[in-house]
């Protein structure tokens, strides 16, 4: 009887799951802004709730940006009981691939009123000169 009904249900029920005009759950991951100019890129975390020590930044060899925030320790009153918790700052990871075009050694970070701002310098760009002739001696 129940693997009737789901056979006969599921079809509708994917198709549910499929409908982009349904709502979506909020991303676990912290909402993010990419942005660049000539100079550098601007990579920015909306992340309310961490402290600066919670945050690891880390660069590796293949210019892969990895933000990892903690979960801080839960401080609250053992006496109190919650009819209502919406408020949690869970651990959470973004990788960036920022591309070959990075000088490596000025990247720079800053963590205010809950936005983690990270600023990654691009190396200079080599621009082309005219063809010059290099006599020989």
């Amino acid at each position: 009887m129940y693997n009737t009904l789901i056979s006969k249900q599921f079809p509708a029920l994917l198709e549910n799951l499929l409908d982009p005009n349904l709502p979506r759950p909020v991303s676990l991951h912290a909402p993010t802004n990419i942005g660049e100019n000539s100079v550098q890129i601007d990579i920015e975390l909306a992340i309310p709730g961490y402290s600066k020590e919670l945050l690891d930044i880390n660069l590796d060899d293949m210019n892969i940006l990895t933000v990892v925030g903690k979960s801080p320790e839960e401080k609250r009153d053992k006496n109190l009981s919650f009819r209502r918790k919406e408020i949690n700052v869970k651990p959470f990871k973004r990788s960036f691939r920022l591309g070959k075009e990075i000088e490596r050694t000025g990247i720079q970070a800053s963590y205010n009123d809950g936005i983690l701002r990270i600023m990654v310098p691009k190396i200079a760009e080599v621009t082309r000169k005219e063809s010059l002739s290099i006599s020989v001696k």
